[in-house]
């Protein structure tokens, strides 16, 4: 049981945690009368059950790829020999049913059973979710070894994660809220698509070595270690600046936005600062708790959204 808990890296989830907390904040300040706690409780179930689920598969294809072999990773459960691969096979075909039936279930309540174009859309994208979180790493044309990781994070932890979660909160009105509220809206997705981004440039900038020597292409391996940061701060710029769109069109007073503004600025330009001395001979646990710290700091976001 250990060994499954620890292929789950619950170190990631408060990022899933902070995307559909954005969504559920966005629905609550745009949309409050048609805000359903149900659907907050089944979309967090679904999205934590892909997280998941990206983790075992991301799991099983690096060490099917030779990736984790090549970089002597002790952290991953198959490399380590704490499971083996027909335990991790089924682990994920377990976890890709038990997303699906949540998301089934999400979507039966969201349209209250009508099998709607919404609710086929949304089901397609569930598969599709599903499928990204898979191929991550798993097959003969994983994304993630060529260098298309960060686009479909961004993709999937961003608009669709975040306006999904507010369209299902009430299919039928989505559509029509105000334009600055959409806009807002738009902004917050894009702030978590963002960030993601940012926290998978953290994992690749401490692998950009290994990665190059098994032949994983990431963005950090095409740019070099010291582009690479440079990339990594215009991420969390471009988050810090969607997020202000955000907080500028709510309604809240003028001093309490530059007050969650400058709260912001502080919490991620330190985070910043943390990579900034960082070098190419910095260690693998320097990057591993910059990562989990990072990770944690996205909570923030919705907590200042809801503050």
């Amino acid at each position: 049981m250990i060994a499954y808990i620890s292929a789950a890296r619950l170190r990631t989830l408060p990022l899933a945690i902070s995307v559909i907390a954005m969504g559920d904040i966005c629905t609550r300040l745009f949309n409050s009368q048609e805000y359903r706690i149900e659907i907050s409780i089944w979309v967090m179930i679904t999205a934590l059950l892909l997280q998941i689920l990206s983790n075992y598969a991301n799991d099983y294809g690096d060490f099917k790829k030779g990736t984790d072999l090549h970089a002597a990773r002790k952290d991953r459960v198959l490399s380590s020999g704490a499971l083996n691969e027909n335990k991790i096979k089924l682990a994920i075909i377990l976890i890709s049913i038990l997303s699906l039936i949540s998301g089934i279930r999400l979507l039966l309540l969201a349209f209250n059973e009508n099998f709607t174009k919404g609710f086929l859309t949304m089901l397609v994208l569930g598969l599709l979710a599903i499928l990204a979180s898979i191929t991550y790493t798993v097959g003969k044309n994983a994304y993630g070894y060529k260098a298309l990781g960060d686009l479909f994070v961004f993709i999937f932890f961003g608009p669709v994660a975040v306006l999904g979660c507010i369209y299902l909160q009430s299919p039928n009105s989505f559509i029509s809220l105000e334009n600055n509220s959409i806009i807002a809206c738009i902004a917050a997705s894009l702030s978590m698509g963002f960030a993601s981004s940012a926290v998978l440039t953290i994992n690749n900038i401490r692998d950009i070595e290994k990665d190059r020597k098994s032949g994983k292409i990431t963005i950090p391996v095409l740019l070099g270690f010291n582009k690479a940061k440079l990339y990594f701060y215009s991420l969390v710029i471009a988050m810090l600046s969607s997020f202000i769109v955000f907080i500028v069109l709510t309604n809240k007073p003028n001093e309490v936005k530059i007050f969650l503004i400058i709260i912001a600025v502080m919490i991620f330009g330190f985070r910043m600062t943390k990579i900034f001395l960082s070098n190419q001979k910095t260690t693998f646990p320097y990057f591993m708790r910059e990562l989990k710290y990072f990770s944690l700091s996205t909570i923030t976001l919705p907590l200042l959204a809801w503050f």
